[in-house]
């Protein structure tokens, strides 16, 4: 993290199937990342796994929070207005036929919130 600030760079914590998430979340945090990343691997996405449910676990952690893992349309807009700073999106959009349709609806949830 001291090198990424050196070099002007920013440094996000990607804590993907990690066990006792909040306990390493705390001990990342002191560290002072730019992002702490809750994501589901996309083997656990077809399971009860959700990173929504992960970021609400990281309430006392001071870095911002960036969620991945399972973001589709159907739960962006609950991904926006949550408290993530950062939303990636993978397979949610990839895995779309209609990848700009998808991606302007996402823009527009956006915009509005």
């Amino acid at each position: 993290i001291n090198y990424a600030r050196k070099e002007h760079k920013m440094v996000l914590v990607d804590l993907c199937s990690v066990n006792k998430l909040v306990k390493r979340a705390k001990q990342i945090d002191v560290l002072a990342p730019d992002y702490i990343c809750v994501h589901v691997g996309y083997d656990k996405q077809m399971t009860v796994a959700d990173p929504l449910n992960d970021l609400r676990k990281l309430i006392s952690v001071n870095s911002a929070k960036a969620i991945a893992g399972g973001i589709k349309i159907s739960n962006f807009k609950k991904a926006v207005t949550s408290s993530a700073d950062l939303i990636i999106v993978g397979s949610g959009l990839y895995n779309e036929p209609n990848r700009v349709e998808i991606a302007q609806q996402m823009r527009t949830i956006i915009d509005r919130h």
